[in-house]
């Protein structure tokens, strides 16, 4: 990585998104950044390639005639050490495994980006390249020498545990003090290793051994107890070194683990989640949350041609059971709404509460499913919370509900502006009705 600050290359053949993209970059990295480009073509990120050594590159998987796996394969083709963070829309986790097993360090779905998943993804993504790039250094350190090797094991950043083929530590470098609180020597002498420093959430450890004929173990994730009790989370690359006599039936000779600690990057991830777009109370997106996803859909609907509905939704009687119950009444109620709606909405659709009593959902790809269908099921769960809970309270919605074309594009505001309306209409009809 550059000294003087991150270098990224942006590849996207949306205009749009390329904009938005740099945004976020800006908004999450701007003080380590020096350089941001943009470009929308294959040719042209191949050009910048050979022009400038990037530290992240951050591809789309559509680029016109070609696809980001494409510009993936040139990149490792000609030894590029750029980290690669492949971008959708699709949400295909068969595309997400082909690009991770090219290279890909992160794969991000576009209608989740935000600056601060932006931010950490390139930031997680440069560290794993930098722990690469050490194990890199130790492996070809082994192939010249294994003193050499041990020496240089001592001096990595990050814990290296070699084992015999009957799963015994033969080799721990000193930074496993450094990141679990264990000297190496109480780790070697321990009666069952695994209990410190475990290679495999389930199985044996001769299932992990077969893991290893068949390939390098990478980026797969523990959580390991440290030694005062903290919880740490890790990144483990496994490789089997292998004893070449037979070829026809490959052996283990030993094995080395490398476990890269990602605690920080994790725990800073989830709290940048549950902070910055999540409501506390009932967990759904807040405003801000809502707001930036929606935009990304309203995007998305435009630019693949789908239609999309907008629901917005307030609680009536609100008020009432604050004064009659209390304001722990009034929080319960938005909770079993926000589960009402969670059971009612699927986990694609984008459900948020925006402020005191008042819910928003878009519901993407709305082409064949009918609104009133939505609408029958919304209606069924309240019945079944008012016919089946011990709350002092019934519970009642009004709901507008305005669908969105891509023939017909507006601005999310405007959208959201004209499902307010239908509901505050809806609510009055109510009113007069008693």
């Amino acid at each position: 990585m550059s000294t003087k600050g991150y270098k990224i290359l942006v590849v996207d053949d949306d205009e749009e998104d390329r904009l938005l993209l740099k945004d976020y970059i800006l908004e999450g990295l701007a003080s380590k950044t020096s350089v941001i480009d943009c470009v929308g073509e294959f040719d042209e990120a191949i050009t910048a390639l050979k022009r400038q050594r990037y530290d992240v590159l951050l591809i789309d998987y559509r680029l016109g005639t070609h696809s980001g796996l494409e510009l993936i394969d040139h990149v490792k083709a000609v030894g590029a050490h750029s980290s690669m963070v492949l971008l959708t829309g699709l949400g295909d986790e068969e595309l997400a495994v082909t690009a991770m097993k090219k290279g890909v360090r992160d794969y991000l779905n576009k209608n989740r980006l935000s600056a601060e998943l932006i931010r950490t993804t390139i930031v997680n993504a440069i560290t794993l390249s930098e722990a690469y790039y050490l194990r890199s250094l130790a492996e070809d350190a082994l192939k010249r020498s294994e003193a050499n090797y041990r020496e240089l094991v001592t001096l990595l950043p990050v814990i290296v545990v070699e084992l015999s083929v009957n799963g015994i530590p033969t080799l721990v470098n000193d930074y496993i003090k450094g990141i679990i609180g264990y000297d190496k020597e109480e780790f070697i002498l321990s009666k069952d290793w695994q209990e410190i420093l475990p290679v495999c959430t389930d199985g044996t450890f001769e299932d992990f051994k077969d893991r290893l004929l068949s390939g390098d173990i990478k980026n797969e994730q523990l959580c390991v107890k440290a030694k005062d009790g903290r919880i740490k989370t890790l990144s483990l690359n496994a490789r089997g070194r292998h004893n070449l006599n037979n070829v026809n039936q490959p052996e283990l000779s030993s094995i080395i683990c490398i476990y890269n600690d990602i605690t920080e990057g994790v725990e800073l991830r989830e709290r940048l989640h549950t902070q910055s777009i999540m409501d506390e109370l009932t967990g759904l997106y807040n405003r801000r949350g809502f707001y930036t996803l929606a935009a990304q859909q309203i995007r998305l609907a435009n630019r693949y041609e789908r239609s999309m509905l907008l629901f917005f939704l307030d609680m009536d009687g609100m008020k009432t059971i604050n004064d009659s119950y209390g304001h722990k009444a009034g929080d319960r109620a938005l909770v079993e709404v926000a589960n009402i709606m969670r059971d009612t909405f699927r986990e694609s659709d984008v459900i948020g509460r925006t402020g005191g009593d008042e819910f928003i959902v878009l519901v993407p790809d709305m082409d064949i499913i009918d609104e009133n269908a939505i609408r029958v099921r919304l209606q069924e769960n309240i019945d079944a919370f008012n016919d089946t809970s011990d709350a002092p309270f019934d519970l009642s919605i009004s709901v507008g509900v305005v669908r969105y074309s891509y023939k017909n594009p507006m601005e999310l505001d405007e959208l959201i502006a004209k499902a307010d309306s239908l509901m505050y209409a809806e609510k009055s009809k109510k009113k007069a009705a008693r």
